[in-house]
Order: structure tokens, then C-alpha cells, then sequence
């Protein structure tokens, strides 16, 4: 048993775990990582900062602006750069690794209302993204150290929710709005009015199918160059579009490539982020159901992997985020507190960082270390750094364990390398349910000495079983499922075990005729008695004697032909087992049959009338004024008399 106690003690942690980075082929037990990663975050006066300064100048300012977005510089060696935007509007940068002094940083204006998201080009620096409720999106350059606005992008009719750089490319972003809409742009276009592409009405309400108050996209992100994922507001779809296709020439509601809907029966399904780890198979999605849920997105299985609760997300401004290493998972919450799972151990927290006084609504994690910022609607960020501080005075918050016991797998403290689809669909391959199954599981068919053996157990006293037979036939005993058999895995079936189905009924049916007392009376041997079916041609030219009492007729010619060959097909075995059918008595025989009688309601009988001639409208008028008029109204029509015409001369 490892002690965690004593590892805490140890005076030569920092070498084991200089040494089990080194060597990748060493691991390092997921209790002890959270020890390593997690218990150590700890927050100092120096750390405990006080956000943006409000813009005075306006006429309805608010005094505490809460932020709204904040997130680390991905880009190598940028990685300590802070970006803060607040509902002013403003924007602010900070360098976590040099000293700032406990004073609300100096923000740029972005916008003249409130930024909800921005995002940095994952191949510049210098280069940034806003979007803000005044429905507009802008691209900034930030080389002079000062916001210079590259373009201003209009193509939403409501406020912009988020927004997402595509992998690897400082030219395409997607943005999502509360108008239902995602659209995707392209810098090296001009145009700043049409998208390169759009997708209209992308989450609907799963009642009318039409976008209303509720529908909004408020979260993206790119699994892929083509694959988009989007988590909608109110229906609690989670889509994935394929951007190869121009959705902007649908007419109707775009269709996604796949969606995965909500698994459970709450109310609130709406969610508020997305998130991916570049190159993984698995997506992070914050409900408004207070659950963080883990899905495959390359599964076709809807069902989430993993479900992560313990956190109060009651709105869409609480956000989550993943480490850089995606082992671990941080979510905001309204209890003034920020939660850290274990990404392979669902369930409950291991740890929360506290206390604080207000509610926590961003967080993020940083791209090199592991080090994590958090936000509160007080004005208030702070920097959670792996240290040990000794001081009361100057610690503002550490981590709280919870000890839960997470799973015995084994992860390193460098970024993951997941899985491609096509691999993790040859692991689900491997897991099939044929492969699971065990000895418990066996399943036997009876042979044909239990059919014709009584059950009342008199076969055990009348027939001794032989030594090495058995009354059962096994099927399947403990062998593999086909496709794993298929991928070449070695198998050797037991020795005792290799009997084969025609031998274990070829000795049941010799036991069986060469016991004398036997309850079934033969007159024939094993060896005189042959199937016709077997010597003779197709099965097909020789009926079975079951299916007549009396077997066949005697002049009938297949009966002569059977004759000539001197195969008898009234079998003494089938007047021992099985009884003919006008023998059988039943209970129901002599009461009436409402079916051959064509006197049941649910018989309908099918006639074979011709269909009615169809009758224009015309002659359908005149009859309705003959049935109204009546056989008395009818005017009976004489023949005209012809008369001469005398003309006079």
C-alpha cells in the first residue's frame, strides 16, 4: 500500500518527479498527480487583483463592471499573457509572470457595450478577436501595444455570444449570436456584410422547430479543419456541422452532420460552453442542469461517457475550462467556488478552490503550466500557482481536497496524445459483447436422448449413462467472440473440451436403440437402421413419415420407388415418440370455429367487386334532381302527331 503521508514527507519529491519526467516510459498513479497538480494551487496577496478599472465617462457607468471573458495567450512563448474584457466594453492585458502592483488594470475600449468572448489567433499573438453585444465582431492588432482595429465584421442581428479560431489559421473564425445564427469568416474576403458561410436557424425549439426568444448559440468549437461543434441555449442539442458544405443555400433549417441530444429528463437542458482538447475525441459540455458531461463526438453512441457534478451552474455566464495536459477539468459556480475534477474519474470533485466572496464565473487554465485564473462578479481575478505558503496573512485561498478515490488508471504529466477516430473505433471493435462472456455464461442445447428420456427421472434408473457421455451437447465453452478472432488473437480450445456435436449424438441415439430396457420398443438395430434421406437423392423426393400417421399410400409412386429400394418409411421410433394427430384429444375440439366459419367480426371478407365508375358532375346533378323531384313529378312524353300541311294552290 502506497503512503500518501509519507510521499507528502518525502524529502526527495522534487527528484522523483524530475526523474518520471524524463523517462515517459514511467508513469505516475493519478492519486499522486492530483497530489502533485492539484493540492499545491494555492493564492497570495500578491496574486489577488482587482480586475479592470470602470469607465467613469459613461452616464449609467457601473461602479463594479463584472468580467465576462477571460482567457491565456496560446501561442508558444506568450503563454503568461492575461486577456480580461469586462461589460464596459473594455479590454485589458496582463503578464502573470511579472510583478503587477494590487491596483484594476487600465482597459482598452473595444466596444461600446458589453464584450461576452474573444479569442486569440492560435498562430499570432498579435492578433485578436472581440465580439460584444453591440452585434458587431472586430478584429485587433495589438503589435504596438495599443488596439488597432483591422476590420469590423456585421452579419448578426443580436447580440455575439462567442467566438472560435479555426485550428492552425489566422484567416478563419467562427462566431455564434443570439439570433440562431453561426457564421463563419474569412479575412482574406472584403466583404464585411456576407459571411463565407452561414448557418441560419442553427438551434431551434425541438417543439416548433422555429428560432424564438430562447434560441441562441452560445458556444463553438473546432474539432477539425471542416467540423464545427455548437451547443445551443434552450434545446439541449449538441451539433456538429460539416463547413464543407455551404449551408447558406439552404432554404430550409440546416441539417447537422451529427447531434447528440440531452440524456436526461431535466428541465433546464440548455448549455453554456463547449470545450475540446485539440486532437482529442472527447468534448466537455457545462449544462444549465448543474453537470458537466463528457462525450466520444466519433462514437455513434449518444450517451455521454462521463458526467461531472458538484458545481451550481445557474447561467450562461459561468464558464469551464481543461488543462493544458486535459487531465483535469475547472468549472466556475454560484456558491463562490471553483471546482476541479479529474477528467478520467467522473463523479463527483476532488478538490475546490477557496474561499471567495462572490460568484465565480470565468476560469482558465494555462497552456504551459499549471497554473489557473479565476473571476468573480466583484471586479476580482486572482492567479492560482502551484506553491506552498506557510504565511496566513498573505494566503487568500488554497485548494481543498476532497479525497475521493479516482480510478486506477495511470496518466503523465505532458500533454495527452488521444486516440484518432479511426483507432478508437478499432478499440470499441476489440470490446465486443461476445468477447466478455465467461464460463458462468455457458449455455448448453439438449441433445436427443433428453427428448426421448422421460422427466420424471425414471431414465436414471432404466438406462445407465455411459462413462465419458453427457446429456447435454455444449455449444460454446469459453470461446472467444468472431471478431476477435478475426484480428488473429491465439486460441487453443481445452482438450476435454473438443466433442464434437455428431459425436455426442451419434452415441446418444447408440445408447439409446442398444439398451434393452428402454422405454421405447424397437425392433431394428443401430446398424440395420439407415435414413432414407441420406442414401437416397434430395431430401425433397422423400416425404418424412412423421407427417402422415400411416405413412405414405401404397400406390402412390413415390411409396413404390421407396419400396423398390427397400427402405420402410414407417419407422417403428416415430409410432414410439411422437403419437398421430387425430389421436391427440383436445379440450377445445368440439367448440365452434368463428374463423372457418366466416362468422367472426374481425374476419373481413375480401370481394373482388369492380371499382365504381366514376360519374361527371353533370350526371351527378341530374340524378340528385330526380331523387328530389320524385317518380310522381315526372312529365310523361307523348309523340308528337305528325299532320299534313295542305298548301293551297
Amino acid at each position: 500500500m502506497f503512503n500518501l503521508n509519507r510521499f507528502r514527507r518525502s524529502a526527495h519529491l522534487t527528484e522523483w518527479i524530475a526523474r518520471r519526467k524524463a523517462d515517459s516510459r514511467l508513469r505516475i498513479p493519478t492519486e499522486i498527480l492530483d497530489l502533485l497538480t492539484v493540492e499545491p494551487l494555492q493564492c497570495v496577496e500578491e496574486d489577488d487583483l482587482q480586475g479592470i478599472s470602470p469607465n467613469l465617462e459613461h452616464q449609467f457607468a457601473n461602479p463594479e463592471p463584472p468580467i465576462y471573458a477571460m482567457k491565456f495567450c496560446p501561442v508558444p512563448s506568450n503563454e503568461s499573457i492575461l486577456g480580461i474584457a469586462n461589460e464596459d466594453g473594455n479590454i485589458a492585458f496582463q503578464d502573470i509572470n511579472k510583478f503587477t502592483p494590487r491596483m484594476p488594470l487600465t482597459g482598452m475600449t473595444a466596444h461600446t457595450n458589453a464584450i461576452f468572448d474573444f479569442a486569440w489567433c492560435p498562430t499570432n499573438a498579435n492578433r485578436l478577436v472581440t465580439v460584444s453585444g453591440d452585434q458587431r465582431s472586430r478584429v485587433w492588432d495589438l503589435e504596438t501595444g495599443s488596439l488597432n482595429r483591422l476590420r469590423e465584421l456585421r452579419g448578426h442581428s443580436r447580440s455575439v455570444k462567442c467566438c472560435q479560431w479555426k485550428p492552425d489559421c489566422s484567416s478563419v473564425f467562427a462566431t455564434g449570436a443570439r439570433d440562431n445564427n453561426i457564421l463563419i469568416w474569412d479575412l482574406r474576403v472584403n466583404s464585411d456584410v456576407h459571411p463565407d458561410n452561414s448557418i441560419r436557424n442553427a438551434h431551434s425549439y425541438p417543439q416548433t422547430r422555429k428560432g424564438g426568444e430562447g434560441a441562441s448559440v452560445t458556444g463553438l468549437v473546432w474539432l477539425n479543419d471542416t467540423d464545427l461543434v455548437s451547443v445551443g441555449g434552450n434545446d439541449g442539442v449538441i451539433k456538429v456541422w460539416d463547413l464543407r458544405k455551404n449551408y447558406s443555400l439552404y432554404r430550409r433549417d440546416p441539417i447537422p452532420k451529427h447531434e447528440i441530444l440531452h440524456p436526461g429528463t431535466s428541465f433546464n437542458q440548455g448549455y453554456s460552453d463547449v470545450l475540446n482538447m485539440p486532437g482529442s475525441c472527447f468534448v466537455f459540455v457545462s449544462c444549465l442542469d448543474n453537470t458537466i458531461y463528457k462525450y466520444n463526438i466519433y462514437s455513434d453512441s449518444s450517451r455521454p461517457v462521463g458526467m461531472f457534478t458538484g458545481a451550481t451552474i445557474s447561467n450562461f455566464f459561468i464558464k469551464s475550462s481543461l488543462s493544458y495536459c486535459g487531465n483535469y477539468l475547472a468549472s466556475g459556480s454560484t456558491d463562490n467556488n471553483v471546482y476541479l475534477w479529474n477528467t478520467n474519474s467522473s463523479g463527483d470533485h476532488v478538490a475546490t478552490l477557496q474561499p471567495q466572496e462572490e460568484t465565480v464565473t470565468c476560469v482558465t487554465w494555462n497552456y504551459k503550466e499549471h497554473i489557473l485564473a479565476s473571476c468573480t462578479d466583484d471586479m476580482r481575478h486572482r492567479i492560482w500557482r502551484p506553491q506552498r505558503c506557510f504565511d496566513k496573512l498573505k494566503l487568500k485561498g488554497s485548494a481543498v481536497m476532497t479525497g475521493k478515490r479516482t480510478c486506477d488508471k495511470v496518466f503523465s504529466l505532458s500533454p495527452s496524445k488521444h486516440a484518432s477516430p479511426s483507432v478508437a473505433k478499432f478499440n470499441r471493435m476489440l470490446k465486443t459483447p461476445t468477447s466478455d462472456r465467461t464460463t458462468k455464461n455457458k449455455r448448453s442445447t439438449p441433445s436427443i436422448k433428453s427428448f426421448l428420456t422421460p422427466k420424471d427421472g425414471s431414465a436414471s434408473k432404466r438406462s445407465p449413462v455411459t462413462p465419458g457421455t453427457s446429456t447435454t451437447t455444449p455449444t460454446r465453452l469459453n470461446q472467444p467472440g468472431k471478431k476477435r478472432r478475426l484480428l488473429g488473437d491465439d486460441f487453443e480450445e481445452p482438450r476435454e473440451t473438443k466433442v464434437s456435436r455428431t459425436e455426442t449424438v451419434g452415441r446418444s441415439i447408440n445408447d439409446l436403440l442398444s439398451n434393452t430396457k428402454s422405454p421405447v420398443k424397437c425392433q431394428f438395430s443401430p446398424s440395420t437402421y439407415k435414413s432414407p434421406v441420406k442414401k437416397y437423392g434430395s431430401p425433397r423426393s422423400i416425404p418424412s413419415p412423421f407427417k402422415s400417421p400411416l405413412g405414405l399410400a401404397r400406390g402412390s409412386p413415390t411409396s413404390s420407388s421407396s419400396a423398390a429400394h427397400g427402405v420402410g418409411l414407417d419407422s417403428p421410433l416415430r409410432a414410439a415418440v411422437r403419437r398421430p394427430l387425430e389421436a391427440l384429444e383436445s379440450p377445445t375440439a368440439n367448440l365452434p370455429n368463428m374463423i372457418r366459419d366466416r362468422a367472426s367480426p374481425n374476419v373481413h371478407l375480401h370481394r373482388h367487386d369492380p371499382p365504381p365508375r366514376k360519374v361527371d358532375w353533370l350526371t351527378r346533378l341530374s340524378k340528385e334532381k330526380q331523387k328530389i323531384a320524385g317518380p310522381a313529378n315526372k312529365s310523361s312524353k307523348t309523340p308528337k302527331s305528325k299532320k299534313k300541311i295542305a298548301y293551297k294552290t
